[in-house]
């Protein structure tokens, strides 16, 4: 997490009347200069009279004010050189921030930031420091005319054959995703966070997060089945167990799971002779023994396993995405079908960079997408830039949830920006207590939201079922599906909507049967015409998502 001082700002205002109806470039040499960034010429290939840098002092920022006549979509790209190495800078359009992450560079390159949402009239884009030492050349702005891209999940999971309470919460994440958001905690010792969440605010979240880091290594002072009773304890409670892995030196040489801390060589998965190979084998085996404990009492897991890997800080993405992508898979395999661990929702952490699908192991592997997200202390924003370019990117297939993060966007703001988290976990220890990150006052308040899910308004997990009656979103938009037996039809009908939608209905397999666009009003299907047993429902308007499950 960068926590960007308040002292040594360097702001480059430059404010642009009129309306952007084509492409738009700002120079970014085109202001008067003071403090540590300044005009300069000596890199060849710039545009204009010359570009901005390098970035040095803590705070360093161009800021960009510009008015449009149309809000709407609009792609952005910078012109930026980086001859000191590959470096991960800010950009924060009109509150919200995102990090990017440019390769080494000696001359320059124009990079694209993505597609975001600018506001009618005055708009703001900062360009702030992070690691630095960086020049800007220029920014650029185009309208984007392309479709919106909309979610487009099946409802089905990866493994076919996961038990039925895993279907059972994996439904209910369906049910409640872009409508309102699961809250959540991460925990080092037991229920600490939750504990003191519901001492302060009366309400304990909904989902927790839970460790393997200290099993398997024989270390005296700890009780390798603490994760899974943790696990098993919270969802008896009707809570949402989430499980991740810090996965220590796998060779036993050292007890890291740092890349600066151990040499531990993941490229060697590709190599089933390598002593490393068995290693990671063997402790995949033992967690699994672990997991299979819950699997046995049919216990479902948000299971995220090889988080953050492309960053490179852990052992596992140290080698780059094809090692990693090459473990991922092995570790479902080993899991899934040799362990037969049918209670885990697999959940792959990625990120807003270019090269994340790099990365990806595949769909037929990941059920769900997480990001972690460290934003600056008093940044309360939705994260919405994240999570539009995660939607973008992986084409609306996966739902998107916010795995980690160090402060709870602000429930108002997520609603606002659209920005439809599936569930947020805030990590352990300060994040959650010491009121610098989280104050008292916003924990409160996003505790007790209507758009928050707590502990205390969860189902019953072991018998969940789709309600006929979906969750109202924020405008009063609703739609109802239900099977009416005198009649003998699947019935869809709508409040609060006049438009096109589009209804696909799926069975548990993953078969579409019906996939109509409909112009207006409700809906009658003749059952007949539907297959026997289980139905996935999904409705889709332009910018919101309905699913339902009925029997035929």
């Amino acid at each position: 997490m960068n926590i960007l001082p308040s002292f040594l700002t360097f702001l480059l205002l430059f404010l642009f009347a009129g309306a952007i109806n084509a492409q738009t470039t700002y120079e970014a040499e085109n202001v008067s200069l003071s403090s540590g960034l300044s005009v300069q010429t000596s890199i060849l290939g710039y545009s204009g009279t010359g570009y901005v840098g390098n970035f040095s002092n803590d705070n360093d920022q161009l800021t960009f004010v510009f008015s449009i006549t149309t809000a709407g979509y609009y792609d952005i790209s910078l012109g930026v050189a980086t001859p000191y190495g590959e470096k991960t800078n800010d950009i924060s359009i009109n509150g919200n921030t995102t990090s990017f992450t440019v390769a080494q560079s000696d001359a320059f390159q124009e990079i694209s930031i993505g597609k975001v949402r600018l506001n009618e009239g005055q708009n703001e884009i900062n360009i702030i420091k992070n690691w630095g030492w960086f020049y800007v050349d220029y920014l650029k702005i185009v309208p984007n005319n392309d479709p919106a891209i909309e979610f487009n999940l099946t409802g089905q999971l990866v493994n076919p054959n996961a038990s039925d309470n895993t279907k059972r919460l994996y439904q209910f994440l369906l049910d409640n995703f872009q409508k309102k958001i699961i809250s959540g905690t991460m925990t080092l010792n037991s229920f600490d966070e939750t504990d003191w969440l519901k001492e302060q605010t009366g309400k304990e979240p909904s989902l927790i997060g839970i460790d393997f880091m200290h099993c398997n290594r024989g270390y005296t002072w700890y009780d390798d089945m603490t994760p899974t009773n943790d696990a098993k304890a919270w969802y008896d409670k009707n809570g949402i167990p989430a499980m991740c892995w810090h996965w220590r030196d796998p060779s036993r040489l050292t007890e890291e799971f740092y890349t600066d801390n151990t040499n531990f060589d993941v490229s060697k998965i590709f190599d089933e002779n390598s002593a490393e190979y068995q290693e990671m084998l063997s402790d995949i085996d033992y967690i699994s023994g672990l997991l299979k404990n819950l699997a046995d009492d049919d216990v479902p897991v948000l299971w995220r396993p090889l988080h953050e890997a492309s960053g490179g800080w852990f052992w596992w993405g140290a080698k780059g995405p094809d090692a990693c992508k090459k473990l991922w898979q092995i570790m479902y395999d080993r899991m899934v079908n040799y362990h037969h661990l049918n209670n885990l929702i697999w959940v792959w952490t990625t990120d807003a960079n270019p090269n994340n699908m790099d990365w990806y192991p595949g769909d037929a592997y990941v059920d769900i997408l997480g990001v972690d997200i460290y934003a600056n202390q008093g940044d309360f924003s939705s994260q919405y830039l994240t999570f539009d370019k995660i939607k973008t990117d992986f084409a609306g297939t996966k739902m998107v949830t916010l795995s980690e993060c160090g402060i709870v966007p602000d429930p108002d703001k997520l609603q606002q920006d659209e920005a439809g988290w599936s569930y947020f976990m805030t990590w352990y220890g300060d994040f959650v207590e010491d009121g610098t990150y989280n104050p008292l006052s916003h924990w409160e308040k996003v505790m007790n939201s209507d758009y928050v899910i707590t502990l205390d308004e969860m189902p019953d997990l072991k018998t969940y079922v789709t309600s006929s009656v979906d969750i109202p979103l924020k405008n009063g938009v609703n739609f109802q599906c239900f099977v009416d037996p005198t009649q003998r039809q699947l019935k869809i009908t709508l409040q609060n909507y006049q438009g096109d939608y589009l209804v696909k209905i799926y069975n548990l397999t993953g078969t579409c049967f019906f996939n109509q666009k409909i112009t207006e009003g409700a809906i009658y299907i003749p059952l007949a015409d539907l297959p026997p047993g289980i139905l996935l429902v999904s409705i889709s308007t332009q910018s919101q998502r309905f699913s339902f499950k009925v029997r035929n």
